[in-house]
């Protein structure tokens, strides 16, 4: 009789904790959010060798907001992680001598205080065709949650030219990402 009244709590308490972690577990979800597009400029290219093309530092970038607005019954503190799903720069002032296939490759890296650089993005072989716009493929299941929670974070574009540019080149970056959100 001590056997079972002690066997029954346990195994009721048992239950009880197996059940909260099964709710905790659907209460997580997967949000894809794309934030507005960050402009910057790339300077008129005079070499073909590898380098930095130029870096854009983004300060305004409200995690909470960003949530609230794809999932309004999460925020910030509901990020469980962050991972990039793609990348496309685009060429607002693009001509035939002037365009994405001036580039033999592009990557693009992130950065955030107290963080190391990452590559999240990189592509090696760019057609010489005139382009306006480009994916770059990730380059792995990045965990961004450090860098995009931080008070800033720069995104840095590097890459090889094929050819020179002409003029300073106008762009836009596009990411999309998915925030693992969870209570």
């Amino acid at each position: 009789m001590k056997k079972s009244s002690i066997l029954f709590p346990a195994l009721a308490l048992l239950i009880v904790f197996s059940s909260c972690k099964k709710i905790k577990e659907a209460t997580q979800r997967d949000v894809i959010i794309t934030p507005d597009a960050i402009e910057f400029t790339i300077p008129v290219i005079t070499t073909t060798t590898e380098g930095t093309l130029t870096s854009v530092t983004e300060s305004d970038f409200d995690l909470d907001e960003l949530i609230k607005s794809a999932a309004s019954e999460f925020g910030e503190d509901n990020i469980k992680k962050i991972t990039i799903q793609s990348v496309k720069i685009e060429l607002l002032n693009s001509n035939t001598t002037n365009k994405i296939g001036n580039f033999e490759s592009l990557s693009l890296s992130i950065n955030a205080p107290g963080a190391t650089e990452a590559t999240v993005a990189a592509v090696t072989a760019i057609p010489a065709e005139a382009t306006t716009s480009l994916e770059i493929p990730i380059t792995g299941n990045n965990e961004l949650k450090t860098y995009l929670g931080a008070s800033s974070f720069t995104y840095t574009v590097k890459g090889r030219a094929r050819t020179v540019t002409t003029i300073p080149l106008q762009a836009k970056l596009t990411a999309k990402y998915t925030f693992k959100v969870g209570l």
